[in-house]
């Protein structure tokens, strides 16, 4: 592990993955210019330095190299060099170090000043942080080694062009070095989208809208849950924090944000406390559930909270002496609300299902007559209206009997307290609730609005209401259509960067499912692909090219003969026995699927009688084409906007006003 000082004019360096980092690429597209480039006039930079059996380099030297011959994706790679660079002696795996250079940024933001020109850091923290809140102890330590990182941060702040914007790339460099956090990872977006909005929720049916909400920061909560809890209220929040060091951090991203929260000082007034457990990796289910238990003896009679946990402590079925430790938290009757989530929301535990329990405040009900609402969200994405329909469904609840009588639950169903404590199994049982039998009705009348407000746009076809609506489409998951016959599933072919070229079959990349239209900007030359792959084959018209992760996305390749790059894959459906699969379909049911390894099988996709499949491609096909010529015309219209603003402003011509004459 580098302890040493660097002294501040040494360069910076940076490896061949921090590289591919600052220009835009991936790792492997680096190594290709280090090698390729050895013979032209321009040679990528040497290495200058060997660490950790890994060639380094002069950071702003490559930077340069970038843009003079126009490497990479980054045009500004010179001003960003400090960003992506190993640091001088910086160890980001070293929760240590990384809390030194994080407050030496932080002293930079709260004092307005550059740190190299400082001559005393020491006395700058004791002056900016007298009582030692989130940084001086940071900084009186990197001083005392003689630690010379202050120049660094200074570069770090200029490369990311704002205090803030710096915190959080030293954040994510640190989440990259520090892999062994599993459980208490940090949240992953969607799951950090649900957890704000709970939060805000809760505040606001506390205080109404008007109020200011206390939230209280329980230990374990991450810095980027923290900034969006804040962000959600625009400031207008009071924090309290729980003590100890584990809020220094959230204390640093605060002072960086430029949203300034301040502590709560009247300790009466009603809180929503957030919480996550466990709150440091190797924790048991047993140390989960005691946590867990700590939380809820932490809320007063009138808070309300939020705690996310691993379904396998908070949910999933237990061993009788560890789910007694459970059952003794939910008899309380603080436990309103128990949601399972699917795996992948924790950045650290890919494979790690998520539970949310929301807790309300004590209320005079008879344990006979308390309810508590359960909602399993396996296969379900955390879009934005999944979220609102979550978080309304909870409210209700919380709002009491005649507000849980007059809600249509989308995902929660209220169950009786006392049945859930006792049961022995898992406490969430059920899968997402089915839509009501009047779902199909409704369908039919919006598709009349939809046609109406389409107008011209809208494809020529005529509809009419079946005679046999379903409560519910029919579905079958990809495992089953595979074992029915219905469908085959194909890897992608591992493609180095080597083989790729200007020229040659287009290849679809796991990355260019999240846009389709930058699909062909890979190309393998044909006959040079056949011979390093002769058993792989080339999409065929109306495959379904889709990835698992970082979520779930998929595309139909209506042309066919395209190279899949591992790890995309295809879903290749049978001509024969479509089983009812249509191609269109399955892409938005795969978009809404769960993501992480082996789900995939279970995604559930949507059949239709196998009649309505022509007819139906023909209608989405002409949609298709309709908003392709839509969007042409649009990119027509900024072109003239811009070129005519452009022509205006250079004075290249004069519009005269077509009502002046």
């Amino acid at each position: 592990m580098p302890t040493h000082a660097t002294a501040a004019d040494e360069p910076l360096l940076i490896s061949l993955a921090g590289v591919a980092e600052l220009a835009g690429v991936r790792r492997p597209v680096a190594s290709m210019w280090r090698t390729r480039s050895q013979r032209s006039d321009s040679p990528f930079p040497a290495a200058v330095a060997r660490e950790a059996g890994r060639d380094m380099f002069d950071a702003e030297a490559v930077a340069a190299w970038l843009v003079e011959t126009g490497h990479g994706l980054n045009p500004d790679a010179v001003g960003d060099a400090a960003a992506w660079a190993d640091g001088v002696g910086v160890d980001f795996s070293d929760p240590v170090e990384v809390a030194e250079l994080a407050a030496l940024i932080t002293l930079r933001a709260h004092a307005g000043v550059e740190l190299a020109a400082v001559d005393d850091l020491a006395a700058l923290a004791a002056q900016v942080d007298p009582a030692d809140a989130f940084l001086r102890t940071e900084i009186e330590r990197h001083a005392a080694r003689d630690g010379s990182w202050a120049g660094y941060a200074d570069k770090l702040v200029d490369a990311a062009y704002s205090s803030e914007a710096a915190l959080a790339h030293v954040q994510r460099r640190a989440a990259r070095g520090q892999r062994a956090h599993g459980s208490a990872g940090a949240l992953g977006a969607d799951a950090r989208g649900l957890v704000t909005a709970l939060v805000a929720a809760l505040a606001t049916a506390m205080t109404g809208h008007a109020g200011r909400a206390v939230v209280r920061i329980a230990p374990g909560i991450d810095t980027t849950l923290f900034d969006a809890v804040v962000r959600a209220f625009d400031g207008e929040v009071d924090i309290v924090w729980a003590a100890g060091d584990e809020t220094r951090p959230l204390r640093r991203r605060n002072v960086c944000s430029g949203i300034l929260v301040d502590a709560a000082t009247d300790s009466d007034r009603a809180a929503v406390v957030l919480a996550r457990v466990p709150v440091s990796s190797g924790a048991s289910v047993g140390d989960i559930l005691t946590a867990a238990d700590e939380v809820n003896l932490s809320l007063g009679p009138d808070d309300s909270g939020v705690l996310v946990g691993p379904a396998r402590a908070l949910v999933d079925a237990l061993p009788a002496t560890l789910a007694g430790i459970r059952t003794d938290v939910l008899r309380t009757g603080r436990v309103r609300a128990v949601v399972r989530l699917d795996a992948g929301h924790v950045t650290s535990a890919s494979r790690e299902a998520l539970a949310v329990w929301v807790f309300g405040p004590e209320a005079d009900i008879a344990l006979a007559d308390r309810v508590t609402a359960l909602a399993d969200l396996t296969g379900v994405a955390l879009t934005p209206a999944t979220r609102e329909d979550l978080v309304s469904d909870i409210l209700a609840n919380l709002g009491g009997p005649a507000a849980a009588r007059a809600h249509a639950f989308r995902f929660a169903r209220l169950q009786r307290t006392s049945s859930v404590l006792a049961r022995v199994s898992a406490l969430v049982t059920e899968v997402v609730p089915r839509r009501q039998a009047g779902a199909s009705r409704d369908l039919s009348a919006l598709l009349d609005a939809a046609l109406a407000a389409a107008a011209g746009d809208a494809p020529a076809l005529e509809v009419a209401p079946h005679a046999q609506p379903l409560a519910v489409p029919n579905t079958m998951t990809v495992q089953a259509a595979v074992r029915g016959k219905h469908a085959r599933v194909l890897p992608g072919t591992r493609l180095s960067a080597d083989e790729f070229g200007p020229t040659g079959l287009v290849v679809v990349t796991a990355a260019d499912l999240d846009d389709p239209a930058a699909i062909g900007a890979h190309r393998v030359d044909q006959l040079a692909f056949a011979g390093a792959h002769p058993k792989a084959a080339l999409t065929q018209p109306g495959d379904v090219v889709f990835r698992t992760s970082p979520s779930p996305r998929a595309w139909v390749d209506h042309d066919g003969s395209h190279v899949v790059a591992y790890p995309a894959r295809v879903l290749r459906i049978s001509a024969a026995d479509p089983g009812g699969l249509v191609p269109e379909l399955v892409v938005a049911d795969i978009a809404g699927g769960a993501g992480g390894p082996g789900a995939w099988k279970r995604w559930r996709l949507r059949t239709i009688d196998p009649a309505q499949m022509a007819p139906l491609r023909a209608a989405l096909a002409a949609a298709s084409r309709t908003r392709t010529e839509l969007r042409e015309r649009v990119d027509r219209l900024d072109d003239l906007t811009r070129i005519l603003s452009d022509a205006v402003a250079a004075r290249a011509v004069v519009v005269n006003d077509p009502t002046d004459r």
